[in-house]
């Protein structure tokens, strides 16, 4: 510096420009301790993350077992109901067990009179020869 600029410097200016860089060391001591706190509070929030994140990936385990069980599930399911569709025709209709029904019926009833004929004719046949032996 020359001799002319060092003159101009008056300790007045001197003192104004060490209390304008202590205001600013003091601001950024203040910022790096801010900071200091915010890396504290992300590495609390990091970590935390991550214990949620080993969390979430224990459920989406869990999940793929239970979706992987739920599509044996559902292949058993598919097997069985191409086995029971299969087997559909050969079920009873309703009207086929209707049918089946007045069929029963009806040879009952054919039953029941031959037999009643039968009773009635060997009836007779006991009296006929009843009478000739009685007779």
């Amino acid at each position: 510096m020359t001799t002319a600029v060092m003159d101009a410097v008056t300790p007045a200016m001197l003192q104004t420009n060490m209390d304008a860089l202590r205001t600013d060391v003091t601001g950024l001591q203040n910022n790096v301790a801010t900071l200091q706190a915010d890396v504290a509070t992300l590495q609390t929030d990091v970590a935390t993350l991550q214990a949620g994140m080993d969390a979430l990936r224990t459920d989406v385990t869990g999940l793929q077992t239970d979706v992987a069980t739920l599509q044996a599930g559902m292949t058993t399911l598919h097997t069985d109901m191409a086995v029971f569709k299969a087997q559909i025709p050969h079920f009873a209709t309703r009207a086929d067990v209707e049918r089946l029904r007045a069929d029963i019926e009806h040879g009952l009833r054919v039953m029941t009179w031959t037999m009643a004929g039968v009773l009635l004719a060997g009836l007779t046949a006991l009296g006929v020869f009843l009478r000739l032996l009685g007779g």
